[in-house]
């Protein structure tokens, strides 16, 4: 990879892991605790001056529940854009293992909100997003 590919990646990655951060209200020394680094090996990473190294791009999947290609790639509703809400995958996680009443009971729940969110006129992208 060039130098300067490598640069551009490094600030792609980074501005992912602050939107990750920001978005779940952590500062940068609670989600590198979460992450098991230290606060300026985030700052690092964030700020684009260095890629993460493989064993760190598995144990940030990890820490936030997405996938590398989320990390790496942006892959997410707009390439580039990475909205996780890391308590909200995890509830989703934990349900998906549930007795199958308890799955539909949070499906119909779910659905219930997202018609709820479309009439008080959440944009169109959003909810159909959430189809």
């Amino acid at each position: 990879m060039s130098r300067k590919k490598e640069q551009s990646l490094a600030a792609e990655i980074g501005a992912r892991l602050r939107r990750i951060r920001i978005r779940n209200g952590w500062s940068q020394k609670e989600f590198a605790e979460r992450l098991g680094v230290t606060p300026s090996q985030l700052s690092r990473w964030e700020n684009g001056k260095i890629l993460p190294d493989t064993e760190s791009v598995i144990d940030i999947c990890d820490a936030v529940f997405v996938q590398s290609d989320e990390i790496l790639r942006g892959i997410g509703e707009v390439r580039g854009m990475l909205d996780v809400d890391v308590d909200l995958r995890d509830l989703i996680r934990i349900i998906e293992r549930l007795d199958i009443q308890y799955r539909n009971h949070a499906r119909e729940t779910l659905r219930a909100i997202v018609a709820q969110a479309r009439q008080d006129g959440v944009s169109a992208r959003v909810a159909e997003r959430a189809k």
